[in-house]
Order: structure tokens, then sequence, then C-alpha cells
């Protein structure tokens, strides 16, 4: 009986043993090993300071808390033109004036310009810089329209005159001796032009032909000749011939 007990203990298998043991242990903790106490999730375990407060504590306390007030905003001033205009009014028609703008067409240019000023306010970083060379450059294309409009007027009345549609054959002569005359005083490149437009009665492409200018370049030449004649034929008779105004020199 006890060869069978003995051979029983010796068939079991050693895990057995190890179970048991720790079994034992289980049920008979150690009083200086106590077991850890279980904690809730987001509990953060402190070493010996203070208790350390988990996220969503903080989340609580920052929503709870009251916000800063905002700043009231300022209402922008509206815009006035008319403070930022004046002053440069009489600068502006101090530029009109130098470059002899007539009094009716004046307040016209200068009624474009502050048009303008208005539609580009906003990109403008120098308004009182702008009007002036806004301005300027105005005055410039007046001057220039106004230039050509006189060259093409002027023009066609010297072709209706040598044509002789315009007086009595007496009267005639006399008017183209006397621009005869005013011709001979420019420089040479307009004389040659000249005498070849309206005394031998040519085209601007017949003289850019002869001469060898351009097709785009002739009228500008000829302008400028016939600017210069117009000069000489309306001074009066004793500066005739005095001056450096007489045309190009190429």
């Amino acid at each position: 009986m006890e060869s069978n007990q003995q051979n029983t203990e010796s068939t079991r298998n050693p895990g057995d043993h190890v179970a048991e043991r720790g079994h034992a242990s289980n049920q008979d903790p150690s009083p200086e090993s106590p077991s850890p106490k279980a904690h809730g999730p987001g509990h953060v375990k402190s070493n010996g300071g203070p208790p350390a407060t988990s996220a969503s504590s903080l989340a609580r306390e920052s929503s709870q808390q009251p916000l800063p007030a905002q700043p009231a905003e300022t209402p922008e001033e509206p815009y006035d033109l008319r403070s930022e205009l004046e002053p440069m009014r009489p600068r502006l028609l101090g530029i009109l004036r130098r470059f002899r703008i007539p009094t009716e067409d004046a307040e016209d240019v200068l009624q474009d310009v502050l048009v303008d000023f208005v539609q580009k306010r906003r990109f403008i970083e120098d308004p009182a810089a702008w009007l002036v060379i806004v301005t300027r450059r105005r005055c410039l294309d007046y001057s220039r329209q106004r230039r050509r409009r006189f060259v093409e007027s002027f023009d066609a009345a010297l072709l209706e005159l040598v044509a002789g549609g315009v007086s009595a054959p007496q009267e005639h002569e006399t008017l183209m001796a006397q621009l005869t005359e005013a011709i001979d005083t420019l420089r040479p490149k307009c004389r040659d032009l000249l005498r070849m437009r309206y005394i031998e009665g040519r085209t601007e492409s017949e003289i850019a032909a002869l001469k060898g200018y351009k097709a785009n370049s002739i009228s500008k030449i000829c302008g400028r000749c016939v600017t210069a004649l117009a000069k000489r034929i309306t001074e009066p008779p004793e500066l005739r011939g005095i001056g450096n105004d007489r045309g190009p020199r190429n």
C-alpha cells in the first residue's frame, strides 16, 4: 500500500508542485509587501510630491475660466477725398499754367487726372507725388495732341494756298513769296523738305523715297519742320531769322 502511494507521488508532474507552492503563497501574503491598489484611468503616480492632476481635470478647469475681453473694433473713418485734393489744387493749376494749357481746357485736363486718382487711390503710396507726375504727363499729352492738330491744319492751309484756291493770282504770288522767305530762314534739312512739300507739291511718301527716310518717320520730321515754319510766319518780321528755333538739325 505504501509502495503504491510512493509510486503515485513519483509519477506526478513536477509542475503540480510549483502550482501548489504558488497557490499557497497567494493564500498567505507577506505583511511586508502589500499588494498595490488599483487606480482608475488617467491617474498619474506621484513620487512623494503633491498629487498629480489628470488631463481631464485640467481641461475642465480651463473651460470654466472666463475668456479675456476682446478689444472693441474702432470704426473706420469715411475717406474724405476733398480734404486730400484741395491742398494740391493750387500746385496742379500752376503746372497747367506752365504748360500753357488754355483755361477752357485746363479744367478738363485736371478732371481727368482726379478721376484717374480716385480709381487708383488704394494703390498709391504718395498721393502728392503721384498727382504732380500724372498732371505733367497729361499736359505733355495735351501739348502733343494740340501740336499735331495745329500741324495738320497748318499743313492743309499751306497746301490750299499753294494750289491757289484761296486768293486772287496777284495776292497768291505775294503769299507764296512770303512763304518762300520764311522757309529760307530754316535749317537746310527743313528747307529742303518744305520746298519739296509746298513749292514742288510732293507728298510725304514721295519725299521719303527721294530723301531716303523711313515711311513711319517722315511724318514726324515734316511735323517738326512745319512747326518751326509756323513760328517763323507768325513772329514779327524784325525777329525772323534770329534764334535757334529753325527746325531739327538732322
